[in-house]
Protein backbone atom coordinates (compact mmCIF):
# COMPACT_ATOMS: atom_id res chain seq x y z
CA UNK A 1 0.00 0.00 0.00
CA UNK A 2 2.82 2.42 0.86
CA UNK A 3 4.54 1.79 -2.44
CA UNK A 4 1.28 2.57 -4.21
CA UNK A 5 0.56 5.75 -2.24
CA UNK A 6 4.02 7.29 -2.52
CA UNK A 7 3.93 7.97 -6.29
CA UNK A 8 0.40 9.31 -5.90
CA UNK A 9 1.55 11.61 -3.11
CA UNK A 10 4.41 12.91 -5.19
CA UNK A 11 2.08 13.53 -8.13
CA UNK A 12 -0.34 15.42 -5.89
CA UNK A 13 2.47 17.68 -4.66
CA UNK A 14 3.73 18.16 -8.21
CA UNK A 15 0.26 19.06 -9.50
CA UNK A 16 -0.30 21.38 -6.57
CA UNK A 17 2.91 23.26 -7.31
CA UNK A 18 1.95 23.68 -10.95
CA UNK A 19 -1.45 25.07 -9.89
CA UNK A 20 0.29 27.42 -7.45
CA UNK A 21 2.60 28.69 -10.20
CA UNK A 22 -0.27 29.33 -12.60
CA UNK A 23 -2.38 31.00 -9.92
CA UNK A 24 0.42 33.35 -8.85
CA UNK A 25 1.25 34.27 -12.44
CA UNK A 26 -2.38 35.18 -13.02
CA UNK A 27 -2.39 37.30 -9.87
CA UNK A 28 0.76 39.14 -10.96
CA UNK A 29 -0.86 39.93 -14.31
CA UNK A 30 -3.93 41.43 -12.68
CA UNK A 31 -2.14 43.75 -10.28
CA UNK A 32 -1.63 47.36 -11.43
CA UNK A 33 2.00 48.31 -11.94
CA UNK A 34 3.38 51.25 -9.97
CA UNK A 35 6.56 53.27 -10.31
CA UNK A 36 9.59 52.01 -8.41
CA UNK A 37 13.23 52.79 -7.68
CA UNK A 38 14.77 50.11 -9.88
CA UNK A 39 13.97 47.34 -12.34
CA UNK A 40 15.82 44.09 -11.66
CA UNK A 41 16.25 41.63 -14.51
CA UNK A 42 17.04 38.00 -13.71
CA UNK A 43 19.61 36.30 -15.90
CA UNK A 44 19.54 33.05 -17.85
CA UNK A 45 22.03 31.27 -20.07
CA UNK A 46 23.03 33.59 -22.90
CA UNK A 47 22.88 31.12 -25.75
CA UNK A 48 20.27 28.62 -26.86
CA UNK A 49 21.16 26.30 -29.74
CA UNK A 50 24.25 28.38 -30.47
CA UNK A 51 22.34 31.64 -30.79
CA UNK A 52 21.23 34.42 -28.47
CA UNK A 53 18.67 33.10 -26.00
CA UNK A 54 15.50 34.92 -27.07
CA UNK A 55 13.90 34.27 -23.70
CA UNK A 56 16.70 36.25 -22.05
CA UNK A 57 16.45 38.95 -24.71
CA UNK A 58 12.71 39.25 -24.05
CA UNK A 59 13.34 39.86 -20.35
CA UNK A 60 15.72 42.71 -21.18
CA UNK A 61 13.35 44.13 -23.78
CA UNK A 62 10.50 44.21 -21.26
CA UNK A 63 12.71 45.93 -18.70
CA UNK A 64 13.80 48.50 -21.28
CA UNK A 65 10.16 49.20 -22.14
CA UNK A 66 9.40 49.80 -18.48
CA UNK A 67 12.41 52.11 -18.17
CA UNK A 68 11.36 54.17 -21.19
CA UNK A 69 7.80 54.33 -19.82
CA UNK A 70 9.17 55.95 -16.66
CA UNK A 71 8.52 53.16 -14.20
CA UNK A 72 12.03 53.30 -12.69
CA UNK A 73 15.27 55.26 -13.24
CA UNK A 74 17.65 52.28 -13.04
CA UNK A 75 18.03 48.75 -14.39
CA UNK A 76 19.95 46.06 -12.56
CA UNK A 77 21.13 43.08 -14.60
CA UNK A 78 21.81 40.06 -12.38
CA UNK A 79 23.68 37.01 -13.64
CA UNK A 80 27.19 35.59 -13.65
CA UNK A 81 29.10 33.52 -16.18
CA UNK A 82 27.01 30.54 -17.16
CA UNK A 83 29.00 27.29 -17.36
CA UNK A 84 26.86 26.09 -20.27
CA UNK A 85 28.13 28.73 -22.67
CA UNK A 86 30.89 30.54 -20.75
CA UNK A 87 29.26 33.92 -21.34
CA UNK A 88 28.40 36.63 -18.84
CA UNK A 89 24.67 37.04 -18.38
CA UNK A 90 24.88 40.52 -16.83
CA UNK A 91 27.23 41.83 -19.51
CA UNK A 92 25.05 40.46 -22.28
CA UNK A 93 21.91 41.93 -20.74
CA UNK A 94 23.61 45.29 -20.38
CA UNK A 95 24.56 45.25 -24.07
CA UNK A 96 20.99 44.39 -25.07
CA UNK A 97 19.58 47.15 -22.86
CA UNK A 98 21.94 49.73 -24.37
CA UNK A 99 20.84 48.59 -27.83
CA UNK A 100 17.27 49.18 -26.64
CA UNK A 101 18.14 52.78 -25.78
CA UNK A 102 18.84 52.58 -22.05
CA UNK A 103 21.85 54.77 -21.08
CA UNK A 104 24.80 52.78 -19.76
CA UNK A 105 24.95 55.06 -16.71
CA UNK A 106 21.50 53.81 -15.73
CA UNK A 107 22.44 50.13 -15.78
CA UNK A 108 23.91 48.28 -12.81
CA UNK A 109 25.43 44.83 -13.10
CA UNK A 110 25.62 41.99 -10.61
CA UNK A 111 28.07 39.62 -12.28
CA UNK A 112 28.71 36.77 -9.81
CA UNK A 113 25.40 34.96 -9.24
CA UNK A 114 24.63 31.48 -10.57
CA UNK A 115 21.07 30.94 -9.38
CA UNK A 116 17.97 32.83 -8.27
CA UNK A 117 18.95 32.86 -4.61
CA UNK A 118 22.29 34.47 -5.49
CA UNK A 119 20.61 36.90 -7.90
CA UNK A 120 18.69 38.31 -4.97
CA UNK A 121 21.44 38.05 -2.36
CA UNK A 122 24.31 39.48 -4.38
CA UNK A 123 22.21 42.30 -5.81
CA UNK A 124 21.48 43.84 -2.42
CA UNK A 125 24.72 45.88 -2.17
CA UNK A 126 24.01 47.40 -5.59
CA UNK A 127 20.48 48.28 -4.54
CA UNK A 128 21.88 50.04 -1.50
CA UNK A 129 24.24 52.08 -3.68
CA UNK A 130 21.30 53.76 -5.42
CA UNK A 131 19.03 53.56 -2.33
CA UNK A 132 16.54 51.39 -4.18
CA UNK A 133 13.82 49.93 -1.98
CA UNK A 134 10.89 49.54 -4.36
CA UNK A 135 11.88 46.94 -6.95
CA UNK A 136 10.21 45.73 -10.15
CA UNK A 137 11.43 42.19 -10.83
CA UNK A 138 11.41 40.96 -14.43
CA UNK A 139 11.77 37.37 -15.60
CA UNK A 140 9.89 34.65 -17.46
CA UNK A 141 6.35 33.98 -16.29
CA UNK A 142 7.04 30.55 -14.75
CA UNK A 143 10.00 31.91 -12.76
CA UNK A 144 8.13 34.72 -11.00
CA UNK A 145 6.35 32.79 -8.19
CA UNK A 146 9.65 31.30 -7.03
CA UNK A 147 11.37 34.69 -7.24
CA UNK A 148 8.55 36.23 -5.24
CA UNK A 149 8.84 33.71 -2.40
CA UNK A 150 12.62 33.89 -2.26
CA UNK A 151 12.58 37.70 -2.37
CA UNK A 152 10.18 37.78 0.54
CA UNK A 153 12.46 35.47 2.52
CA UNK A 154 15.40 37.81 1.85
CA UNK A 155 13.58 40.92 2.99
CA UNK A 156 12.51 42.45 -0.31
CA UNK A 157 9.40 44.03 1.17
CA UNK A 158 8.41 46.31 -1.71
CA UNK A 159 8.44 44.27 -4.90
CA UNK A 160 6.40 43.86 -8.06
CA UNK A 161 6.57 40.91 -10.45
CA UNK A 162 6.52 41.47 -14.21
CA UNK A 163 6.68 38.74 -16.84
CA UNK A 164 8.28 39.11 -20.26
CA UNK A 165 5.64 37.96 -22.75
CA UNK A 166 6.18 39.85 -26.01
CA UNK A 167 8.40 38.08 -28.53
CA UNK A 168 9.30 35.51 -25.89
CA UNK A 169 9.44 31.87 -26.99
CA UNK A 170 9.36 30.82 -23.32
CA UNK A 171 5.78 32.05 -23.42
CA UNK A 172 4.40 31.40 -26.90
CA UNK A 173 6.31 28.22 -27.80
CA UNK A 174 4.24 25.25 -26.53
CA UNK A 175 7.27 22.97 -26.17
CA UNK A 176 9.15 25.49 -24.05
CA UNK A 177 6.07 26.20 -21.96
CA UNK A 178 5.61 22.52 -21.17
CA UNK A 179 9.30 22.16 -20.36
CA UNK A 180 9.18 25.15 -18.03
CA UNK A 181 6.08 23.97 -16.20
CA UNK A 182 7.52 20.48 -15.79
CA UNK A 183 10.87 21.69 -14.43
CA UNK A 184 9.85 24.59 -12.21
CA UNK A 185 8.16 22.48 -9.46
CA UNK A 186 11.42 20.55 -9.09
CA UNK A 187 13.32 23.82 -8.70
CA UNK A 188 10.83 24.94 -6.06
CA UNK A 189 11.26 21.74 -4.06
CA UNK A 190 15.04 22.01 -4.34
CA UNK A 191 14.96 25.61 -3.07
CA UNK A 192 12.68 24.69 -0.18
CA UNK A 193 15.01 21.87 0.86
CA UNK A 194 17.93 24.32 0.82
CA UNK A 195 16.01 26.69 3.07
CA UNK A 196 15.73 29.47 0.52
CA UNK A 197 12.00 30.05 1.18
Amino acid sequence: ANAFCLPGGKMAVYTGLICWILHDVQQFQQRPLHTADLIMVFGAHVQANGQLNRCLAARVQRAAQLYHAGYAPYLLMSGGINPEDGLSEADTMQRLAIQAGVPAARILRERASHNTYENLKLSQPLLQQVQAKQIIMVSDWFHLPRINQMAQAQGYAQRQMVAAYADNPCWYNPQLRVRAVSREPLAIVKNVLKGYF
